[in-house]
Parts: structure tokens; C-alpha cells; sequence
């Protein structure tokens, strides 16, 4: 067995044993993969707290680094050389930050392996507001449907969840990589939930409101600053 592997069996493995423990704690599996998605969203506060200094960094280094650029525009070697001590000076690191985003879609595939595998009890155990088995896909709400489309809850607020968690991921307005992707991993998890057991749904949904909720929090409290030898002001700068 080649590592990789061994890692997402591992995964898979952790996320059922914690599963069942915290459905032993609270008697229903909908309770047990919220409180559960809570914690393992805690667990990554550290690695998100970093990547939160690495983007308010990143935007405050960014018109020095524009500077450096538009004044070596002809020399590339000097850009990479002066970029790369500006970087140094703040230990300053532009890939660090991408950790939680590159380690959260393996994860995801990996949860999604368990609830499509799980047999989840029939009955009050497994029923969660109004759907009476989070093991299949959501029904249609209140039995409204267009035409052959149904009228699903639970992946409309999984999209809606991760349009606001992508909202606090620091991406730039102006950007089209990043207004590309505001809107496709929204439209993506609609298509992907809307299919699958209706528990993904409740992970996704609490996963990436909790994520929205710590980044909140943790924008209020990191606090970055940089030399003013390194400030560059659009107005009145030279």
C-alpha cells in the first residue's frame, strides 16, 4: 500500500471512529457529524491563523512588490532577487497560506467515501429536522418541485456556505481567478450534493460556516505590520 493511500485510509478511518463516538454521545448522526465537523474545524485554527497573517502580509507587501516590479520592469533577475529579500525580511512565505485550501479537498473526498459507505441506523437516529434519513439524498421540501426539478434544502445551503466562506478567504474583488472561483465552488457543491446522502450536505454546509466564522474572529485578532520604508502610498509616493 503506497502512502498516499495509507493517509486517506487513515482519514477515513479516524472520521468513522470519531463519527460513531460522537453518536454515542449525542444518539443521532446528524448531532454527531455537526458537533464533529466543529471540532475538526478547531483543529485547523492554528494552520488558518497563520494563513490569515499570510494574507494581510501578502496585501501589504503587494504595492512595494508592484513598485519592484514596474522599476526593474527590464530586468527580471533583479525583480526575482529584490522580491526574494523582501519576502526574507518578513519571513514571509506566499505558499505557506495555501495549505488549508490544498488539504481541504482530500479531506472532502475522503468524508465523502464514509457517507457514501455508512449504513446509518433507520429512524429517529439518523432523521435530521426535516428529512427522516440523512443516508440518502435530500427529498424534495414540503414535496415542491419545478417541472422534474426538486426543491432541495440542504445542497442550496451548502453553495450558500461556500459562496461566504470563499467571501473571507481574502480574494480580491478585481480579480478574475478570484471572482471565477466565488462562483464555480458554490455551483459545484449544488451539483455534488444534490445527489449524494444528505449528511455530506450537513458536513459541507457546517464545515464551511464554521471556516467563515473563525476567519471573522481571527481577522479581528491577527494583527500585521510592516516597515515604513517598505509602505508605498498611491498618492504622493516616489
Amino acid at each position: 500500500m503506497n502512502p498516499f493511500t495509507m493517509i486517506y485510509q487513515f482519514i477515513v478511518d479516524a472520521f468513522r471512529f470519531a463519527l460513531d463516538a460522537f453518536y454515542g454521545i449525542t444518539g443521532n448522526y446528524a448531532m454527531a457529524i455537526v458537533l464533529l465537523t466543529v471540532l475538526f474545524n478547531l483543529l485547523f485554527t492554528p494552520m488558518r491563523i497563520r494563513t490569515m497573517r499570510n494574507t494581510l502580509m501578502m496585501r501589504l507587501l503587494q504595492p512595494k512588490i508592484d513598485s519592484i516590479n514596474k522599476k526593474y520592469k527590464d530586468d527580471k533577475d533583479r525583480i526575482n532577487k529584490e522580491t526574494m529579500e523582501l519576502w526574507n525580511k518578513y519571513n514571509f512565505n506566499p505558499l505557506s497560506g495555501c495549505a488549508p485550501s490544498l488539504l481541504q479537498f482530500p479531506l472532502f473526498i475522503a468524508i465523502l467515501s464514509v457517507f457514501r459507505d455508512i449504513n446509518f441506523p433507520e429512524g429517529a437516529a439518523s432523521a435530521f429536522l426535516w428529512i427522516p434519513y440523512i443516508g440518502e439524498p435530500e427529498s424534495a421540501f414540503l414535496g415542491i418541485a419545478f417541472g422534474s426539478l426538486e426543491l432541495k434544502i440542504l445542497p442550496l445551503l451548502a453553495g450558500l456556505a461556500s459562496y461566504i466562506q470563499t467571501k473571507f478567504m481574502g480574494m480580491s474583488p478585481t480579480d478574475k481567478n478570484s471572482q471565477m472561483m466565488m462562483t464555480m465552488m458554490p455551483l459545484m457543491m449544488i451539483w455534488i450534493c444534490w445527489s449524494q446522502p444528505a449528511s455530506l450536505s450537513i458536513y459541507w454546509t457546517t464545515s464551511q460556516f464554521v471556516y467563515a466564522l473563525q476567519q471573522i474572529i481571527i481577522q479581528r485578532l491577527v494583527k500585521v505590520e510592516i516597515l515604513p520604508e517598505d509602505m508605498i502610498h498611491e498618492v504622493g509616493s516616489k
